[in-house]
């Protein structure tokens, strides 16, 4: 109807750019652009443009465009975008080091909360320097059983979940917790391998004063001369000294775990 297209599917507020792809269209340049038309009942679509000049016997007659409906492609970016900012949240809430493989190119991504777990600053180690660093952290025992679990995890889907200590550049000893995932190709050829660190230095110290607890607890009361047994809530012998012993003639072997603290101090 002699209109111009720009006027039929441009925006009012796209108006000049509009206007700049059909000026470079008409100056004989090709161009693609991803931007919003206006569909005929008003409302906006992403649409991909890709217009050319076109030319006979050397003489520009016109130009052509395509315009491309994006809509499903931008959903799904929007999408993953979305799941993206929601993961890397998770991974923030958690505290967590995260890192990512490419197993065909071999270079690895460490997230900025992966270095400060090893005591550095984002700007102050690259990716690629840290690929080659981290294993220095580890003792050979240590790397030979990193090694190992990332081979059966990447062969044979072996969960991979691994607890080990190391030495920082510091030489501060820290221990860290890894978990991690690898994708597969159609032909069960691992591609990549991504996961996480998390510090888990307070839990191993708590762990261990606990076990010293334990023992300290268990050494004076097997050295006192006290009959002590404990029951916990289902009233199942937990403990059984060796004054117990002694006074009753049963071996903790045979009572720890039954209910049957009772028999022995009581007619039956």
């Amino acid at each position: 109807q002699g209109k111009n297209i720009n006027d039929l599917v441009v925006p009012s507020k796209l108006n000049r750019e509009g206007k700049l792809f059909t000026h470079q269209a008409t100056s004989g340049m090709k161009f693609y652009a991803e931007t919003l038309r206006q569909h005929k009942d008003g409302h906006l679509l992403p649409v991909a443009i890709t217009a050319a000049p076109i030319f006979i016997d050397g003489k520009q007659i016109g130009l052509y465009a395509i315009y491309r409906d994006i809509r499903k492609r931008k959903h799904a970016e929007e999408a993953l975008r979305i799941s993206e900012e929601r993961y890397a949240l998770a991974m923030l809430g958690a505290n967590d080091g995260l890192w990512d493989w490419n197993i065909k190119t071999n270079k690895k991504y460490y997230s900025h909360r992966f270095k400060e777990i090893l005591g550095y600053k984002e700007d102050q180690i690259s990716d690629e320097k840290l690929q080659k660093k981290f294993p220095t952290f580890l003792t050979p025992q240590e790397r030979k059983r990193m090694t190992t679990a990332t081979r059966n995890h990447l062969k044979n889907q072996v969960p991979y979940d691994l607890e080990y200590e190391v030495t920082l550049e510091s030489g501060e000893k820290r221990w860290l917790r890894s978990r991690a995932q690898a994708i597969w190709d159609e032909r069960g050829k691992p591609i990549r391998m991504a996961g996480s660190i998390r510090d888990i230095t307070r839990r191993k110290a708590a762990e261990t004063a606990l076990a010293f607890s334990q023992k300290l607890l268990d050494d004076i009361l097997q050295g006192s001369p006290v009959a002590t047994y404990v029951i916990d809530m289902d009233h199942k012998i937990v403990y059984w000294n060796r004054a117990a012993e002694l006074l009753t003639g049963r071996k903790a072997s045979a009572m720890i775990g039954t209910d049957k603290h009772w028999e022995v101090f009581y007619d039956q």
